[in-house]
């Protein structure tokens, strides 16, 4: 179980630990986890609205902002990245518009 909350924009991801169920669910069938911080994450969301017209919240654009981390070692390769949920705060929005 997780032992409390991370400090993070991403109210989605703010636990301080993985739950240990969907861990041990993924566990062997995962290659590597990939940390971002809330600043990756902001740089993922104002990409994905440029390039895309798209909005996504700070949760929802990790995995972007993870493939965005790893971008050397994805040339070339075929990637997929799942981007979930708009519910984005309009101020921080705003700010990420803005630049940050």
């Amino acid at each position: 179980m997780s032992t409390g909350y991370a400090k993070t924009i991403a109210e989605g991801l703010a636990t301080a630990r993985a739950y240990e169920l969907p861990f041990e669910i993924l566990r062997g069938r995962i290659n590597d986890v990939v940390l971002v911080s809330d600043y990756e994450m902001l740089r993922a969301i104002k990409e994905l609205l440029i390039t895309t017209g798209q909005v996504a919240e700070p949760a929802g654009a990790a995995a972007l902002a993870a493939a965005m981390k790893l971008r050397d070692r994805l040339i070339g390769k075929k990637a997929v990245v799942m981007v979930t949920g708009g519910n984005i705060d309009p101020e921080l929005l705003k700010r990420i518009i803005e630049g940050y």
